[in-house]
């Protein structure tokens, strides 16, 4: 069993935190925020963070340095005059509060200010938005005052709902839609009463939104607000556990996954913490292991199967971090697939894959994703739909990544924020296979399955005729035999023992032909370009006699039946091939079905229509967001949601699925953990 990794410094000597840190999983990365003090002016505070890379940490940066001011457009830091983002300390810990969440594509962040007007502590906004070019964005003040403890942002039910104390332990609450007004909302605030001033952690369970606090009083008791939203109105219940002897009831944070909520518990004394697990029908339990001393309570996110946790050391007063990895299941998210029997076929299975997986991009209609390929890759997908080209202008010499017409620049995202394109950034397929060699050759246990296609000139089944097709289907084979040991090309379905350190191509170009050698290569992988159906709803194809494909793929959601809204009209489709790819594996299925594997877009668009003149685009359908605001869409859950709600319910968390081909995967950050954990048995 995985134990902590060795505590080890987050940043470099440098930083001055003050007060608790905080995590939030964004972009498929854990960012970490804390208040830091002005290495010129004690008095001062500003607001630092870092985010995890595939080595460590990043470097600390300063939300001071880069927020927008959106009257003027002007780059504004709290060192000048005007003082905008002075962070100030509250309450009777007299620390400033800090809380950060995603809402769609953005991470929102609020901290604790001082009204200079009526000197009452207040919230100021801001937004990290996808479109700012890696700037944050002073959005409007919340309207919460008189802020005593237990702030709390968080992301549930395609809002921000925002939780506080005031000064006499009353609940207060507020929610974001995106539309940059905030909405007071009627907290539960019944018996039993909350210690005045005390912390609380909020956290979502499915459709139930926890609110953890303190009971008042010697002796205190978590208390744990259940507001359960399935149901209208909603209905709170409550829950108390006790606490240890000598143990805090002052601060207190959380997290959560599926069924599981985490808590953190601090002995100020001794400094020593407990991280606490429990869920329904199942005793709460210590996550042992971590023998470390925080001088303020530690921060913990549990993402990608692991727990991460951030404390102030107490001895070197420094942000020091443990992770451990294995959480709830048996794997890592980077290796899920080495934990699971050679037998298994991959149709059995149920395996994350990304559509147009290299369409990292912010251009309308052409970005799907907010992930690099190795990002991917580490977080657990496992199919990917590659879609190739020669350039925009059909300039290049070697095959590169597109989306449609478009090829796919190679710069991190963030770095040309208008997507300008130079004639030397496009990303090459021959390094995106680089990295699929160089992961398995890291993860030998791991196998990848990839589909490529020529996007977009093969739509008319030129399939012979087009030179262009001919040339891409030559250069992806002469590309293949630079490493072929690392290529499965027969036509069948391998099982997970035989995939492993490989990759199963599916080839979704034409076969080409060479002069000297016209059939050398007419028939390899898994040939489905002459047999794929564009817009498919359920459809059965065949390229072997040994296995059939079932397909769902209507991405062009522009009109749907009966005028269902495209969201729901998606979602039914994808819920239909799920139930039924999971049938297909259970006993007394037919040998037909036992034979089918199941290929399932979550992913889909809309062009503009009467009704919607904005469109729908790939991730309006993902998450129900448009790049930078709330999407106000009749179903604004968007298909991920969808998605993480069905894996959520226990009925439905054992089993393979199928493969799962979506957009925007990381959104919401459960979503790929929850797909894996139905592989395995509790």
């Amino acid at each position: 069993m995985p134990t902590w990794t060795t505590p080890a410094p987050l940043v470099p000597n440098g930083a001055a935190p003050h007060g608790s840190p905080i995590l939030v999983p964004f972009k498929a990365e854990i960012w970490c925020f804390w208040v830091n003090r002005d290495a010129n002016d004690a008095t001062r505070y500003n607001i630092a963070y870092t985010k995890t890379n595939q080595t460590g940490w990043d470097a600390m940066s300063f939300v001071d340095d880069t927020v927008r001011n959106p009257d003027t457009g002007a780059i504004e830091s709290s060192t000048s005059t005007v003082k905008k983002y002075d962070i100030h300390p509250v309450g009777k810990s007299q620390q400033p509060l800090i809380g950060a969440a995603v809402l769609g594509p953005d991470l929102h962040l609020v901290f604790t200010t001082i009204n200079t007007a009526n000197g009452i502590p207040q919230l100021r906004h801001l937004k990290l938005g996808t479109q700012t070019g890696g700037t944050w964005e002073l959005l409007p003040d919340t309207p919460a005052q008189g802020i005593a403890g237990g702030l709390n942002l968080i992301s549930f039910n395609a809002q921000l709902a925002l939780a506080w104390l005031d000064g006499n332990g009353a609940r207060m609450g507020a929610i974001y839609r995106g539309n940059a007004q905030w909405e007071m909302i009627q907290m539960p605030n019944e018996s039993p009463a909350v210690r005045p001033g005390s912390a609380m952690a909020t956290v979502t369970e499915g459709s139930s939104l926890h609110l953890l606090t303190f009971s008042p009083g010697q002796y205190a008791n978590v208390i744990d607000f259940v507001v359960d939203f399935s149901g209208q109105p909603p209905q709170p219940v409550v829950r108390q556990e006790s606490i240890p002897t000598g143990f805090s009831a002052d601060a207190l944070s959380a997290s959560s996954f599926q069924e599981f909520i985490f808590w953190v518990l601090h002995n100020p004394a001794t400094g020593r913490f407990k991280i606490m697990q429990y869920s329904q029908g199942r005793n709460l339990k210590e996550i042992i292991g971590l023998d470390a001393r925080a001088a303020t309570i530690p921060a913990i996110q549990v993402a990608k199967n692991a727990c991460y946790c951030v404390w102030l050391d107490t001895a070197t007063r420094t942000l020091t971090y443990s992770i451990k990895t294995a959480l709830i299941m048996p794997v890592t998210m980077n290796r899920w697939m080495t934990g699971l029997g050679d037998d298994l076929s991959i149709n059995r299975l149920t395996i994350p894959g990304t559509h147009d997986s290299g369409a990292v991009s912010i251009t309308p209609y052409v970005g799907c994703h907010m992930t690099t390929i190795q990002q991917q890759l580490e977080n657990g997908i496992r199919y990917f739909d590659l879609r190739a080209g020669y350039g925009f202008r059909s300039n290049k010499s070697k095959p590169v990544v597109h989306h449609a017409v478009y090829s796919i620049f190679a710069k991190k995202p963030g770095t040309n924020p208008l997507d300008i394109r130079s004639h030397f950034d496009d990303l090459e397929i021959e390094d995106v296979f680089k990295t699929f060699y160089e992961f398995l050759d890291k993860n030998p246990g791991e196998g990848l399955i990839v589909q490529i296609k020529r996007d977009n000139f093969d739509e008319d089944k030129k399939v012979l005729k087009d030179a262009e097709l001919m040339k891409l289907a030559n250069d992806i084979w002469e590309l293949i035999q630079l490493r072929p040991s690392a290529w499965i090309l027969t036509n069948s379905l391998p099982t997970l023992g035989q995939l492993r350190g490989k990759i199963q191509l599916v080839r979704r170009f034409v076969h080409g032909i060479t002069p000297d050698q016209p059939q050398i290569h007419e028939t390899y992988g898994i040939p489905v370009a002459r047999v794929w159906v564009d817009k498919a709803k359920n459809d059965l194809i065949r390229t072997s006699s040994d296995f059939a494909i079932r397909l769902q793929d209507y991405f062009d959601l522009t009109s749907t039946d009966g005028g269902v809204e495209p969201i729901g009209a998606k979602w039914a489709l994808v819920e239909r091939m799920l139930n039924e790819a999971w049938l297909a594996g259970q006993a007394g299925a037919t040998a037909v079905d036992a034979s089918t594997w199941f290929i399932n877009f979550s992913s889909g668009m809309s062009f503009p229509r009467k009704d919607f003149p904005l469109g729908y685009q790939a991730h309006s359908v993902a998450t129900g967001f448009f790049y930078g605001s709330w999407s106000p869409l009749a179903d604004p859950y968007g298909v991920n949601g969808h998605l993480l709600k069905y894996f959520n319910h226990p009925a439905q968390q054992k089993g393979g699925h199928g493969t799962i081909v979506m957009d925007f995967p990381e959104q919401p950050v459960d979503l790929i953990p929850a797909l894996v954990r139905s592989n395995f048995a509790d």
